[in-house]
């Protein structure tokens, strides 16, 4: 299961108040829709008030009450994006608190690429001109770029572990969390 908290019990993301924007959830199933209010937005995820029960695991799409299915360019971020449900809780009136997740977000191949290029650019940079002026022994044009080098490797290995992170969250976005029990 994903958790909204860390082990220390805080919060991987902010939760920013939402006020009390009417939203529709699409369930999956054709036609139906419940009807709800949005309460918070993080980076992760949508806090709402549902007037029906929706269950833990449901893939839903979100959009603003009223909304046409053509997402708008002044669209908030979560407009359109498909969530999965994470848990659900039963409030007194009837209603129900939702606590919806978006999926993880991939690496960026493209920065992965810009920073490599800038490394290597600045491994040209410090070895051109001493191979070029016939000064190649020079200690610190060498050991300018073992640093460069030394970057790279770092860039790559970091990057490989946030490709690990992602596939590791996708597959637990997948999993269907144990229900709240109610309040």
């Amino acid at each position: 299961m994903v958790s909204a908290l860390q082990r220390d019990g805080r919060r991987r993301r902010a939760r920013r108040p939402a006020g009390w924007l009417v939203v529709e959830v699409e369930t999956g199933e054709p036609g139906r829709y419940v009807a709800g209010r949005l309460v918070d937005t993080s980076d992760g995820g949508l806090g709402l008030v549902a007037e029906g029960p929706l269950q833990p695991g449901w893939r839903v799409r979100v959009s603003r009450g009223g909304a046409t299915a053509e997402v708008e360019p002044d669209a908030p971020p979560w407009e359109g994006r498909e969530a999965r449900v994470a848990y659900t809780s039963a409030l007194p009136d009837g209603r129900w608190r939702v606590g919806l997740a978006f999926p993880p977000k991939a690496p960026s191949e493209a920065q992965l690429w810009g920073t490599r290029l800038v490394l290597a650019g600045v491994l040209v940079m410090v070895l051109w001109p001493a191979v070029s002026a016939g000064t190649a022994g020079s200690v610190i044009v060498w050991i300018v770029a073992a640093g460069v080098v030394a970057l790279l490797a770092a860039v790559e290995w970091q990057h490989r572990t946030e490709v690990r992170s992602y596939r590791k969250a996708m597959e637990n976005w997948g999993e269907v969390p144990v229900q709240v029990a109610a309040a």
